[in-house]
């Protein structure tokens, strides 16, 4: 039983690094996305450490396993809910950013087809405002 949990842990955890590795290295190739590559490589190696602890304690323990696999996917969840809330406040952050502009240049936004290519047809203070709001999106 002991041997066949470390096997089963030995070959998903090798499957789940060989994919992030994977994706990181597809990753590689656009510029704009290195960061996320950073962070893949980063899961990646943080993962490595997370699969031989669970090789370890499944040695000692066969329930461990069950029990370390569920730990993994809640920490995994928690994760993902706080990614989603960052992208959630960015998104709040911008649109307060666009939705202050003075009188003047928010009418401009509102008339104008395309006023993010042209942002230094703003006044000084809204068009250092839309730039960090262009800063921030890319």
């Amino acid at each position: 039983m002991y041997l066949y949990g470390v096997h089963i842990s030995l070959i998903l955890c090798f499957g789940f690094i060989c994919c992030c590795m994977l994706l990181g290295r597809g990753r590689e190739k656009k510029e704009k996305q290195r960061a996320e590559t950073f962070w893949l490589s980063c899961w990646s190696h943080y993962s490595m450490h997370v699969c031989v602890c669970v090789c370890v304690w499944s040695s000692v323990s066969p329930h461990f396993l069950t029990h370390a696999f569920i730990i993994i996917i809640i920490i995994i969840i928690i994760i993902i809910i706080i990614i989603i809330i960052i992208i959630i406040i960015i998104i709040i952050i911008i649109i307060i950013i666009m939705v202050h502009l003075c009188v003047i240049c928010h009418v401009h936004l509102l008339s104008s087809i395309r006023p993010l290519l042209f942002p230094f047809s703003f006044c000084v203070i809204c068009t250092l405002k839309v730039a960090i709001a262009l800063a921030i999106v890319y």
